[in-house]
């Protein structure tokens, strides 16, 4: 299974206001917009990398090479909605399943397709033949507040941690040992409140 992110976040979970709040900085002083803003983006990966979900509106093609009796979507949540199964046919067009040969589970903690019928041609000696285009996220509100507002707290809340970590800790030249302590103290945190997630809620 490959994934690709055709259709990227317009949002993040947390707002750049909450972020410099968490921090206690200026909302309104700007000179380290575009730090912040790469924190909140490395944090918001690396805690959905820990989570194995999407958390924001987005649009995924995901690759198969070959049919099976189900498709288990391993790190895939929360869906939305599966638009189309598309397949490369023998020719090397790309064609649309018609929905009526599959059904969808979407609520598990795993999604799962099951398939009702014969699987069509594919094109040999080809790898990625098989595309699942879904839309994923907490929401699929266009609104950002709605986006947000979706997500859980505690989620929100390690994302805000892992940020404020790399904000602290950007120049680990120098750290005392105390201070570094208490670092790693915080992503411990955050790792078992994100497994946590993980494994109880999903």
């Amino acid at each position: 299974m490959n994934i690709k992110v055709s259709t990227a976040p317009e949002f993040y979970a947390i707002t750049l206001t909450e972020l410099k709040q968490q921090l206690r900085l200026s909302v309104v002083d700007t000179d380290q917009d575009d730090e912040l803003n790469a924190y909140l983006q490395a944090a918001t990966e690396a805690a959905q990398d820990v989570a194995a979900q999407y958390f924001m509106k987005q649009t995924l093609e995901i690759y198969f090479d070959d049919w099976s009796l189900n498709f288990l979507l391993y790190g895939i949540t929360p869906i939305q909605s599966i638009s189309a199964i598309s397949y490369l046919d023998a020719n090397g067009d790309w064609q649309v399943w018609d929905p009526s040969n599959y059904s969808l589970d979407l609520i598990s903690s795993v999604p799962r397709i099951k398939f009702l019928s014969s699987f069509p041609t594919l094109q040999d000696e080809t790898l990625n033949r098989i595309k699942l285009t879904c839309e994923v996220g907490y929401s699929s509100n266009a609104a950002e507040a709605v986006q947000q507002a979706a997500v859980p707290q505690n989620i929100k809340q390690a994302i805000k941690l892992v940020a404020t970590r790399y904000y602290l800790t950007r120049e680990d030249k120098g750290m005392n040992t105390a201070y570094e302590k208490s670092s790693d103290s915080i992503l411990r945190s955050i790792r078992a409140t994100l497994w946590s997630w993980k494994w109880v809620k999903w």
